[in-house]
C-alpha cells in the first residue's frame, strides 16, 4: 500500500483535536486541523500521483465534513488547485452568504483573490469595511478592521490595507495602558503588512507600512525582515542597503537584529551561500563583514562572525573562515571583562 492509500485511512480516522500535517514526502504530526482540511490535502496528493479521480472523491467527502466556513472556503481552493475551478467558485458563493463576521469574510475574500477573482475578493473586503464602520462596540471595530487590513494586503490591496490600519482607534477611554495596548496591537499590524509587502516585492509600501510603527524594537524586526525578503529574490545589495542606511532615521547598527534574537546578516549569509556561485557568494560574505563591524553589541557580533565563518567553510575557504573564527573567539573571551 502506498503512501496515499496509507493517508486516507489516516485521515478519515481524525477527530478536530488531532495533530497532523502532510509534507511533501512524509506525514507527520505537527499541528492542530480539521478532519475536512486534511482530507482536501489527500486529495492533493492524489492529484499529483496523477489520480484525479480518487482526489474530486475525497473532495467531496472533505465538504461533506466541513463544519466551519473557514473549512469550506480552504476546500473550495483545493477544487480549484485540482482544476474544478466552477466547483471552487459555487463552494466560495455559499460561503460568502454564510460568513457573518470579518474575519471569515476576509479570509473569503483572500480564497476568491487565490482563485482568480480578484475583483469579487475585492468587493467582499470593501463591503466589510463599510459594515465595519458603522459598529458602535470599539473593540469589536478594532478587531474587524484587523481582519480586514490582513485581508486587504493578502489580495494585494496593501494601500488599502495601511489605510485600514489607521482606522483601528483607541477604545473610548483614555487610560494609559489602553492606548498603549492599541499602539501595540497597530505596530504589530503594520509590521505584518510589511511583510506580506515585502513577500511580494512591493517593497515602497512596505516601507510605507513600516513608518506607522509606533514603537523602535517593532520597526527594526520588520526592517529585518525586508532585508531578508531582498535576499530571497537575491538582492543582495538592497538588503545591506537596508541594513545601512538611514532608513527611518535610525541608526545603522539597530536594525541588525530584531527582538526575539534572531539575527539578519547570518541569515544573509546562509542564502548566499546555498542559492549563489561561489564568486557571488564570497562577495556577500565580504559586504557582510563589512556590516558585521558596525555591530556594538559583543554576542552579537561573535554570532554574526561565527556565522560568516561557516559561510567561508561552506566556500571551502579554510584560511578565512579559521582567522574569523579566531576573532570571535577573542571578542567571546573579553565580553564580560
Amino acid at each position: 500500500m502506498g503512501q496515499y492509500e496509507k493517508a486516507l485511512p489516516i485521515a478519515k480516522l481524525m477527530s478536530n483535536n488531532n495533530l497532523f500535517f502532510i509534507q511533501e514526502n512524509s506525514i507527520t504530526f505537527l499541528s492542530i486541523v480539521s478532519q475536512s482540511i486534511v482530507m482536501s490535502e489527500v486529495a492533493l496528493k492524489y492529484v499529483q500521483a496523477g489520480q484525479k479521480a480518487e482526489a474530486e472523491q475525497i473532495l467531496v467527502q472533505a465538504l461533506q465534513k466541513a463544519k466551519t466556513t473557514d473549512e469550506m472556503a480552504e476546500i473550495a481552493l483545493k477544487y480549484a488547485q485540482v482544476g474544478q475551478k466552477t466547483k471552487a467558485l459555487q463552494v466560495l458563493a455559499q460561503v460568502s452568504q454564510n460568513a457573518q463576521y470579518s474575519n471569515n469574510i476576509a479570509k473569503v475574500a483572500v480564497k476568491y483573490a487565490q482563485v482568480g477573482q480578484q475583483a469579487k475578493g475585492e468587493q467582499l473586503l470593501a463591503q466589510a469595511l463599510q459594515s465595519v464602520k458603522k459598529q458602535k462596540d470599539g473593540g469589536v471595530k478594532n478587531s474587524d478592521l484587523h481582519n480586514i487590513a490582513i485581508g486587504s494586503a493578502k489580495v494585494g490591496q496593501f494601500n488599502q490595507a495601511i489605510e485600514t490600519t489607521k482606522l483601528i482607534k483607541d477604545y473610548p477611554r483614555s487610560y494609559k495602558d489602553i492606548f498603549d495596548s492599541i499602539n501595540q496591537e497597530t505596530s504589530e499590524l503594520f509590521a505584518e503588512i510589511a511583510k506580506i509587502c515585502a513577500a511580494a516585492e512591493q517593497y515602497e509600501q512596505a516601507f510605507q507600512a513600516i513608518q506607522e510603527i509606533k514603537y523602535s524594537y517593532r520597526q527594526r524586526e520588520a526592517l529585518g525582515v525586508v532585508a531578508v525578503e531582498y535576499t530571497k529574490k537575491s538582492q543582495y545589495e538592497q538588503a545591506f542597503q537596508v541594513l545601512k542606511e538611514d532608513v527611518l532615521k535610525e541608526k545603522a547598527e539597530t536594525i541588525l537584529s530584531n527582538p526575539n534574537g534572531t539575527l539578519v546578516l547570518p541569515k544573509i549569509v546562509e542564502q548566499a551561500t546555498q542559492a549563489e556561485p561561489s564568486a557571488k557568494a564570497e562577495q556577500v560574505l565580504s559586504q557582510a563583514l563589512e556590516v558585521a563591524k558596525t555591530i556594538k553589541s559583543r554576542d552579537d557580533k561573535v554570532k554574526v562572525i561565527t556565522a560568516i565563518a561557516i559561510g567561508y567553510t561552506q566556500l571551502k575557504q579554510k584560511n578565512k573562515s579559521e582567522q574569523l573564527l579566531a576573532q570571535a573567539l577573542k571578542i567571546a573571551e573579553n565580553i564580560h571583562q
